[in-house]
């Protein structure tokens, strides 16, 4: 059994808010929680490297998020599309 800080009768109460709201509610609301973390760890990044170009922090991002080849892919990329113009 998982553990939880939860109380039983709150997941219910849960359960049944995110049942009620269907598909596309749940959808939405996934939507919408991927965009607000987006959003969390762009901020990080940002705090934490002040100086730091627009397409530095979205390289930190895209390194942060991606598994190792694939970020590498992406930044090579769009450097490439960057140097194309």
């Amino acid at each position: 059994m998982l553990h939880s800080d939860t109380h039983p009768d709150a997941r219910r109460v849960q359960a049944d808010i995110l049942r009620r709201m269907g598909v596309a509610g749940r959808a939405a609301l996934a939507d919408a929680m991927c965009r607000d973390a987006r959003r969390l760890a762009l901020a990080g990044i940002r705090n934490r490297r002040p100086g730091a170009s627009e397409a530095e922090i979205l390289e930190a991002y895209t390194r942060l998020v991606l598994p190792a080849a694939l970020a590498e892919a992406v930044v090579r990329e769009r450097a490439r599309r960057v140097a194309d113009g």
